[in-house]
Parts: C-alpha cells; sequence; structure tokens
C-alpha cells in the first residue's frame, strides 16, 4: 500500500482508539517509505509538494488534549495524529517521515493511557513509555532539521507529550526541562504575536500546561 495513504489511514485509527492497528501500520510505512519516495521522485512525472499537514480531531472530541491525570490532578496530553493532504507528487522524506513517527509516537503513549486507565501500571507500560520517548524524540530531531513548513504548534506538542512520560516515569528533571522548552516557545510565539495564528484554541491549554513552572518563576521584591 502506498505509505502515505497507509499513514493517513493509521491516523483514523488512532483518533478511533485502536492503538495496535495504527502502531502495525505506521511501523510498516516507516519501512517503506523510503523506497516509495525513491520510486516517485524518480518519475518523469512526479512533482515535489510540500503536504498540508493537519491535525485530525478525535471523533466527539471537544478538544485537542485528553486529560490523563489520576487523583484529582489534571494533567493534559496532546492526543490528536497528524494527516498529510495533497494533491500530486511526491512531499520530502523529512516531512513524511515526521508524521509516521510522531503519529507512531502518540499511538504507544496512548495506548498506555487507555490500558492505564483500566488497570494498575506494570512494567511494559514503562516500556512503551520509554519507546514513545525516543520516537517523539527523533521526531523532534527531523523536525528541527526541518526543510518543509510545520506550524509552532506540532513543537509544543512533542514537547507538552515528552513533559508528561517524564512525569509518569519519574524523570522530574527531564519533565521540567521540557515545560521550561514549553513555556519558552509559547512566549516567543506569543510576543510575536503570532499566538492565535500558529496555536489557535490550543494556546489556552497550553498555557495551563506550564502554569506550575509560571507560579515557581520568582517574581521582584517590592521597594
Amino acid at each position: 500500500m502506498n505509505p502515505v495513504r497507509q499513514m493517513n489511514i493509521s491516523a483514523v485509527h488512532i483518533a478511533s482508539g485502536d492503538y495496535d492497528k495504527a502502531i502495525e501500520g505506521l511501523t510498516a510505512s516507516l519501512k517503506d517509505l523510503k523506497l516509495f519516495i525513491h520510486e516517485e521522485v524518480a518519475s518523469s512525472e512526479a512533482t515535489s509538494h510540500d503536504a498540508e499537514l493537519e491535525f485530525l480531531r478525535l471523533p466527539n472530541a471537544t478538544s485537542s488534549f485528553l486529560d490523563a491525570g489520576k487523583q484529582g490532578k489534571k494533567v493534559l496530553i496532546f492526543q490528536d495524529p497528524i494527516v498529510a493532504r495533497w494533491t500530486w507528487g511526491a512531499a520530502e522524506f523529512e516531512e513524511l517521515s515526521y508524521i509516521s513517527l510522531f503519529n507512531l509516537a502518540l499511538a504507544y503513549h496512548l495506548k498506555v493511557v487507555d490500558e492505564g486507565s483500566k488497570a494498575k501500571e506494570h512494567e511494559t507500560d514503562r516500556d512503551l513509555l520509554n519507546k514513545a520517548a525516543c520516537i517523539y524524540e527523533y521526531a523532534h530531531s527531523v523536525l528541527m532539521n526541518q526543510k518543509f513548513h510545520a506550524p509552532a504548534i506540532h513543537l509544543m506538542a512533542i514537547t507538552c507529550n515528552l513533559a508528561h512520560i517524564h512525569c509518569i516515569l519519574g524523570n522530574g528533571e527531564k519533565e521540567e526541562t521540557c515545560l521550561q522548552h514549553l513555556l519558552s516557545g509559547l512566549m516567543f510565539v506569543v510576543e510575536s504575536g503570532r499566538g492565535e495564528q500558529e496555536l489557535g484554541n490550543s494556546l489556552d491549554d497550553f498555557l495551563k500546561i506550564v502554569s506550575p513552572i509560571i507560579s515557581k518563576t520568582p517574581t521582584a521584591p517590592a521597594a
């Protein structure tokens, strides 16, 4: 199957909560992707296009965020997978790789959260969370070296979800580092006047996520 089509089908699986099918499809997409791109670029009819990256809102969801908190603690995860839309030609290899990596990490992440809501945490969950964190970090590195345009919300989503994973795994320093990076990114986007354009309705939720960091910021002593 065309890996681009497979990626979008896998995004639908994530949105419907069928994480195992999504993981299977995205793993296959990553294996096939390099060959597919090579064949498309080699074709005399193929023309390279940047894909339009869109987040796929989950059915019946009113927000892009899932509250994964326990015992009254509110913890938000960015839960929307990415779909790619374009009419013809081959998108950049890095772009398609990024989509597959982000969605694969998200599938592992949400699978653990979903199973954790039904049963006690076990060692397999930690293994899957560590795998998700590694894939998010790989997706982040692809995004930072991008040759394609992706709105700032993509970096925010990765950083937000990494913070949650480190929180669950007990990596307090790494969690705080992620939240600091998220806060810095939010301040940059907001101060540039592109907050609504880049983040849309997600801005308020991202601000809720970094609120613990903001509350720790020391205030200047009164004169």
